[in-house]
């Protein structure tokens, strides 16, 4: 199913087009189940070429809906919602995969740990007791449950007292010392400046602790303090001890900006970080998003000028990408290379790689239309003419 959409993406000339027309022709099929599990499938490619998640998160609610024993298209549009930093929607969608899978105790803590940190501690304590039950040794969960369960009256002196004992702690059970205080104060003053200090404090002695880091960042974008934000990002990617994990931050940060904080420039620059990452390993298959990352990265670079950026970057990843990516990112810079350098011998380059992976692809017939082969044929050497024998002059008879 999924190889018949990929092959109808290759031969088409706009692939955000063609999710579209595929969307309206899955309405003829009469089967729902198999109409769920088609709108499945075209999200999930939706995924890899859209930068813009809420288009594939629309069609997984969708096959949700219309056939809700489909369980794993609500699953998917939960992980989005995780990767966009959309708690309150991990939390609201979660819930409801919950009842479907007979209360998981790790798709509960997941809940649990999105209720509280999206500032519903009373809905998360249920869900945070039914993941301890599952994980009775999870000191995270422990220290979730605590802090949606403070004392109220004597709140300030809990504070203060994680903030003393932390000041002797490693660094891991300072970091969740500092974070469990940091929520107690949110939720009783989340206007006082201690909250900021907290989290930070929290963050020096765990750079990259999940929670911390997602609520430090709803602060800075809440205060609109976008600059702070964009290094904060920078830092946590610097900090990463493999390529792969930077490449994975920078893919989170790519779609967060362009999703959540709705700023395509940051996005891109930190998309492309994601894509020279991704090939350091030799890996970038685990970039599920790297088409989409690109056709960012040449919207906004390709806004500037900055072509031969754009094919800079191309140029790195081509040799080690799957078929699909491959053509995607090859006909895209041939289409640059033709259309925006006029430099034919490149485009020609790219444009002969997809040939070889998709020979009806209808922008190749145009640029061969205009542009002739993609190779030159050698004319064809003239065999030499095979020389008649000589005829023998008659001897020449001697006098008598």
């Amino acid at each position: 199913m999924r190889i018949e959409i990929r092959g109808r993406l290759r031969r088409s000339r706009d692939w955000n087009q063609a999710i579209s027309e595929l969307e309206q022709e899955i309405e003829t099929v009469e089967d729902v189940e198999q109409r769920s599990e088609l709108l499945f499938e075209i999200a999930n490619v939706t995924e890899e070429i859209v930068p813009e998640r809420e288009r594939a998160l629309a069609i997984y609610q969708r096959a949700w809906k219309l056939f809700p024993e489909n369980i794993k298209a609500l699953t998917r549009a939960r992980q989005v919602y995780g990767e966009l930093g959309r708690l309150e929607m991990v939390a609201k969608v979660g819930e409801l995969e919950l009842k479907l899978r007979n209360n998981d105790g790790e798709l509960a803590a997941l809940v649990g740990l999105a209720f509280l940190d999206s500032g519903q501690r009373e809905k998360a304590l249920p869900f945070l007791h039914i993941a301890l039950e599952a994980r009775p040794d999870d000191l995270d969960i422990k220290d979730a449950i605590a802090a949606a369960s403070y004392n109220e009256e004597g709140w300030a002196d809990d504070v203060e007292r994680l903030s003393d004992e932390a000041e002797d702690a490693d660094s891991s059970t300072a970091g969740r010392m500092l974070l469990r205080a940091a929520r107690i104060v949110h939720h009783e003053t989340p206007e006082d400046e201690r909250y900021e200090q907290l989290l930070k404090l929290s963050l020096v002695n765990n750079p990259q602790g999940k929670p911390a880091n997602y609520l430090y960042e709803k602060l800075l974008s809440t205060a609109e303090r976008w600059t702070e934000l964009e290094a904060h990002h920078d830092r946590r990617i610097y900090a990463a001890a493999a390529d792969s994990e930077k490449g994975g931050l920078a893919e989170q940060f790519g779609l967060e900006w362009v999703q959540r904080f709705k700023d395509r420039e940051r996005a891109a620059k930190f998309f492309k970080l994601a894509i020279e990452h991704s090939t350091i390993d030799g890996a970038p298959s685990q970039f599920g998003s790297l088409v989409a990352a690109f056709a960012l990265v040449r919207e906004i670079l390709g806004g500037a000028g900055r072509w031969d950026e754009i094919l800079e970057l191309a140029d790195s990843i081509l040799p080690v990408l799957g078929d699909d990516q491959k053509l995607y990112i090859a006909l895209q810079s041939g289409l640059i290379a033709w259309k925006e350098l006029a430099d034919l011998d490149r485009a020609r380059r790219y444009f002969s790689i997809v040939a070889e992976l998709e020979s009806d692809s209808l922008d190749l017939a145009d640029f061969v239309e205009e542009n002739g082969p993609l190779a030159e044929q050698e004319p064809a050497e003239e065999e030499p003419a095979e020389e008649e024998p000589a005829e023998e002059e008659p001897a020449e008879e001697e006098p008598q």
